[in-house]
């Protein structure tokens, strides 16, 4: 199994810095994804829209913000954890509210982001750390198996 870490701190410029990174890993020799593997695809979107809802959404008061991203990989799995110390959300409220949009007739064109991370992997998580200092930490998780699967076919 092969797994890189990175760590970013600001988040105006966070999104220019992941995507050049998430390009040099899909050229990386060392890692185990072609460069047309569709998990590869699928990895990008899912980080891509999660870290644009940090820079969108999340909460970290006075702190400045810290988003460690590590993937690992090996020939079955994309195994993705992105960790900050936000005040993090209530998840479950959310997917509520963005799968009770689906049902409107006049969809908006933004508002669905957790339920396309949800149809983009095989198993997401997100949850609080246990606080072991003074600022709180948030984890998302996703595993992305080699084996095919539909993506984005239905909405969960």
């Amino acid at each position: 199994m092969t797994c890189v870490q990175s760590r970013f701190s600001n988040l105006d410029t966070i999104i220019a810095e992941v995507h050049p990174l998430l390009e040099a890993w899909s050229h990386d020799a060392a890692l185990p994804l072609a460069t047309e593997d569709i998990r590869l695809h699928r990895m990008k979107l899912v980080i891509h829209e999660w870290i644009a809802n940090l820079v969108q959404h999340a909460d970290f008061e006075n702190r400045t913000p810290l988003i460690d991203l590590t993937l690992a990989l090996d020939e079955q799995d994309v195994h993705c954890i992105i960790e900050d110390n936000s005040n993090g959300f209530d998840f479950g409220q959310q997917l509520t509210t963005q799968r009770a949009k689906l049902a409107d007739e006049m969809m908006a064109e933004r508002g669905r982001g957790l339920l396309i991370m949800l149809n983009g992997t095989d198993n997401l998580r997100y949850f609080p750390l246990p606080a072991a200092a003074s600022e709180p930490r948030q984890r998302l998780e996703f595993w992305i198996s080699a084996t095919p699967t539909p993506c984005l076919d239905t909405p969960s």
